[in-house]
Order: C-alpha cells, then sequence, then structure tokens
C-alpha cells in the first residue's frame, strides 16, 4: 500500500512539474540589448503576454549597475496603452530604432546590469539581471557584449533569469521548442502587397499614408531588425522594432506617423530589406498618384485600385483611363486622361472595372462647352475691329486732304522759293 502511494506521489508531481511552462501573466522585459557596432545601440523591449491591455502611463524604466546603483532609462512612460500580444521598444536617443526613447542621452547599458520596469504605483512588474549584478531574480542570465541580446524564451517568466533567457549574436534565431511554427529565418518570403500613397486629407496626408506586408509562409516570422525604405526624393529608413511578429499567411501594416516615410505624389518605389541587409522585395515606381487609391500587387502585377483593403486581401478593382472625343472634330480631337499614370494588369481580361474614372483636366471637347459659338464670336469681334480701324484711317486721309486743300496758297509759296 505504501509503495502505491508512493508511486502516486511521484507520478502526480512528477507530472506537474513536466507541463510546459506558460506564458507571463504580467507585463515582461523581452529583449535586451547594450551595444552594436555603436555603443548607442541599444534598446529594451517589453512585452504583453496577456489577453488584455495594459495602460503603461506613469510606468518608470530603469537600470542598475553592478554595485547597486540605480539609474533611470525612462523616468515615467506617456499615456500609452501597449495591445495585447504586442510589444514596445525603448532605446537610446542616438538610436535609430522607433518607439520610445530614453529621458536622457548620459545613462546607457552596460555588460553587466539589472533592467527594472516599475509600475505607476513604483512595484517591481519584472525585472532581468545578467552578467556579475547583485539583482536578479534567482539566477543571472549571462553578459551581453556588442552586437548581443538577450532574448526570453517564448515569453515565459519563471523567476529564473537566467533559464528564462539566451543570449543570441545578430542574425542568429531564437530557440523556439514550444513554438516550432514561428521563425525570424532571413529567407521567410514576406512580400509588400499594398500602398496607400495619396489619402484624402487637408491637414498632413503623409501622416495617414501606409504600406502593407504579406507573409506568404506558413508560420509566424519575427521581422525585428528588418528595414522599409523608400527610393525617391527624400529617402528614408525605417527599422522595424523587435519582436515585431507578421502571422503566417497574415498581414501588417506600418503607418507613416510611424516609419516617417513620407509616399512621394510623383512616384517612388518601396523596399523592404532583411537584418542581414539585403533586399527581399522591391515595388515598382507608382508613378503620379491617385487620390484615395491605393497601389496594390496581384501576383507580382500593380495596379491601382479604387478598393482599398487594409490589412486584408487585395481586391481587384482597377481603374481605366477615360478618353472624351467630339464627331464634329476628327483632327483636332481632344483627349482627356486622368493626370496621374495607371499600371494595368496584364490579364486584362480579370479586371473588374467599377466605374468610369472622373476626368481631373481643364481641357475638354469643343461641341461640349459650345466652343464653335465662340470661335464665331471672336470672328465677329475681329471683323469689327478691322472695320473700325479702317474707318480711322480713312478719317486721317480725309482730314490730311482737307488741311492741304485750306493751306494751298502757302504751300505753293514754299514751293516757289
Amino acid at each position: 500500500m505504501r509503495k502505491v502511494l508512493f508511486f502516486s506521489f511521484l507520478m502526480l508531481f512528477g507530472g506537474i512539474s513536466a507541463l510546459p511552462a506558460r506564458a507571463a501573466s504580467h507585463l515582461v522585459i523581452s529583449e535586451i540589448r547594450v551595444a552594436g557596432d555603436l555603443v548607442y545601440d541599444e534598446y529594451v523591449t517589453l512585452y504583453n503576454p496577456t489577453d488584455a491591455d495594459i495602460n503603461l502611463e506613469g510606468f518608470k524604466l530603469t537600470k542598475k549597475t553592478g554595485s547597486g546603483n540605480e539609474y533611470n532609462l525612462l523616468t515615467a512612460f506617456p499615456a500609452l496603452t501597449l495591445k495585447s500580444k504586442e510589444s514596445i521598444t525603448v532605446s537610446h536617443q542616438q538610436a535609430t530604432y522607433e518607439g520610445l526613447k530614453y529621458s536622457t542621452k548620459s545613462n546607457s547599458l552596460a555588460s553587466d546590469n539589472t533592467v527594472l520596469i516599475y509600475d505607476k504605483n513604483k512595484a517591481v512588474v519584472d525585472k532581468v539581471g545578467f552578467g556579475k549584478v547583485a539583482d536578479y531574480e534567482k539566477n543571472p542570465a549571462a553578459a551581453l557584449g556588442k552586437n548581443q541580446k538577450l532574448i526570453r524564451k517564448d515569453n515565459i517568466d519563471t523567476d529564473d533569469n537566467a533559464a528564462d533567457f539566451e543570449v543570441l549574436s545578430d542574425g542568429e534565431d531564437a530557440a523556439s521548442a514550444d513554438n516550432p511554427g514561428s521563425s525570424t529565418a532571413q529567407s521567410a518570403n514576406i512580400i509588400i502587397s499594398e500602398i496607400y500613397p495619396d489619402p484624402p486629407t487637408e491637414i498632413s496626408e503623409s501622416k495617414r499614408e501606409w504600406i502593407e506586408l504579406y507573409n506568404t509562409e506558413n508560420f509566424d516570422v519575427d521581422l525585428g531588425g528588418w528595414a522599409l525604405q523608400d527610393v525617391k526624393g527624400s529617402v528614408h529608413k525605417f527599422f522595424i522594432q523587435p519582436a515585431t511578429i507578421i502571422p503566417k499567411n497574415g498581414f501588417l501594416v506600418f503607418e507613416s506617423v510611424v516609419t516617417k516615410i513620407s509616399l512621394n505624389n510623383d512616384g517612388d518605389e518601396m523596399l523592404l530589406i532583411d537584418k542581414n541587409g539585403s533586399i527581399i522585395y522591391s515595388t515598382p515606381d507608382y508613378g503620379k498618384t491617385k487620390t484615395t487609391l491605393s497601389f496594390a500587387n496581384f501576383d507580382n502585377v500593380w495596379s491601382w485600385t479604387q478598393t482599398v483593403t487594409k490589412n486584408s486581401a487585395n481586391i481587384k478593382n482597377i481603374v481605366e483611363e477615360e478618353e472624351s472625343s467630339s464627331a464634329n472634330i476628327s483632327k483636332s480631337k481632344t483627349t482627356t486622361k486622368k493626370t496621374s499614370t495607371t499600371k494595368k494588369s496584364a490579364s486584362s481580361s480579370s479586371k473588374t472595372i467599377a466605374g468610369k474614372a472622373k476626368k481631373t483636366g481643364t481641357v475638354e471637347d469643343p461641341e461640349v462647352l459650345g466652343a464653335e459659338d465662340i470661335i464665331s464670336d471672336e470672328k465677329d469681334l475681329n471683323y469689327n475691329r478691322n472695320l473700325g480701324i479702317m474707318f480711322l484711317l480713312g478719317g486721317a486721309v480725309i482730314a490730311s486732304l482737307y488741311l492741304a486743300y485750306k493751306n494751298k496758297d502757302v504751300l505753293s509759296e514754299n514751293f516757289k522759293n
């Protein structure tokens, strides 16, 4: 009987210990970088693994040195809500990462530090000690060097920094034993699927532009360290923050208010670049923009479409060029086209025509505007003007002859002399 109870005890508690660890139930520090090729190439990434949004207003991010001295990295978070399963990066003021910035340039991370996040009540939400430090959870994680980052494994928090984190060098993929379907592989087939370069706004259209990516793979892909870049005009390169996941067979939209990429109205191209600097995808030049229309990818054939499909599959609703002509004027026929260039799909039979494009030019058919009446009026005006000039010249001749007749004696005397 004792043996049965003993083995039952082992099975119960052994089974419990063998259960897979679950994701943390609170905001966690998910990634830390202390230096790249530049000393200020550093950041801390926070992740919300819960099913609820978290209000970060009033939170504080700090670091402790190995000797225990504590310094603020971000003194107070602004009014900001971190949505469920999303992350945010806090980086050095001189770093190029998007997100929040340190409160001062003078404080930065070192190889042996502890990073802490406090809530608005000054309670510690999470902390990560690495290297030779005095403050950590159970065991410190390994020290960090140049071009390395500390990655939390599957966003699990067992209150053991050494067990929860691993050190990765740039370009190295994180282990994902509990989620083998995720990947940060450089070869992942991610494409640019839609561009919205000319939204209808009078305030600042560049803040409402966006670029949409599509993941053709059957697994999630971490785009952290990848970049988006335009080609023409004021070129800007946007680095995607760490732990930015694009779901399998899913979409991810980057707003211009975040990327700071301004899409030119007279044409531009977009590049998607992986973290090794290789161009993964490039779009054709879309030419002059069409307000409220998006430039969309249909099996690598790009076209303007009237149906904007942000974060969803593209719908082919192609805009056709429109011509207006007059049957009465054959040689001088006037054609009015939209002021922007439409790139058409190679398979015209599959196009869906939603309606005629509106005319934007000011030149129209003479018949439509009654130009024949205008031309007739102009001819009458020119005739009357010429007739008036003839009357004036005739009057001048008659006046000259009259003066000569009145002064004939004087003229005769002068002629004799």
